[in-house]
């Protein structure tokens, strides 16, 4: 599999441990499932992210970039990453359509990770939303109920910003503050609110508790498969 700027993973300095997983979800969990990682409107491209691609494609998946809205017919799960700016009318109304469409036979969902998403508009557009407060760094036991069952524990490295407005999945360490959110407004979106799926040498976040079991759910949730 290549990294973002098309070097194999595997010699990539950056890219950290990749985490065990197993008891998380069968290996053929995501087995179907498209994902889109959005390369639209400046959104971050970095190698810190390919060991969440591995494990996506390690239980059934695909990822690929794209670089237009346009392309999203052919895929089941559109990845909003941090920064970039907004989207046009015209593009929302195109991925509002095609997400509003999903069912168990056409999965369809869209996933925004970080505390500084560029695409504010898209995002409002679907049901995900920031609270503006920064939420509690540490590891949290404060998730719900079944997710619960698989993912005990989630470590937030720095939330600089929380949700509001959708339902939460899992709080931060205080409780105070909605980390991950979901909401079924315009289709099946979630709101990741920190660098969770973030793995790199010196940051392996992705890799402390279990935040690679988090990112499974919350993909499977978005690819309709539980």
């Amino acid at each position: 599999m290549k990294s973002s700027d098309g070097e194999d993973i595997n010699d990539s300095p950056a890219v950290g441990p990749i985490p065990s997983i197993e008891g998380a979800a069968a290996t053929d969990a995501l087995t179907g499932i498209k994902v889109a990682y959005a390369n639209i409107h400046g959104e971050r491209q970095t190698e810190s992210l390919d060991v969440m691609k591995i494990l996506l494609v390690k239980y059934g998946a695909t990822v690929t970039n794209i670089t237009n809205v346009n392309q999203i017919s052919n895929y089941n799960i559109l990845w909003v990453d941090e920064f970039g700016t907004n989207y046009t009318a015209s593009e929302i109304t195109t991925i509002k359509s095609w997400l509003a469409a999903g069912s168990k036979a056409s999965p369809r969902g869209i996933l925004f990770h970080g505390d500084q998403v560029g695409a504010m508009n898209l995002m409002n557009a679907v049901g995900a939303t920031y609270a503006n407060q920064g939420g509690h760094a540490g590891v949290t036991t404060n998730i719900l109920p079944p997710i619960k069952a698989i993912v005990k524990k989630v470590y937030f490295p720095a939330p600089m910003n929380s949700i509001r407005g959708m339902t939460w999945v899992v709080k931060d360490i205080n409780n105070d503050h909605t980390m991950v959110g979901v909401s079924i407004k315009s289709g099946r979106a979630a709101l990741i609110s920190d660098d969770v799926l973030w793995c790199s040498t010196d940051s392996p976040t992705l890799a402390r508790d279990d935040n690679a079991k988090l990112g499974l759910v919350i993909f499977g949730w978005l690819g309709w498969k539980i």
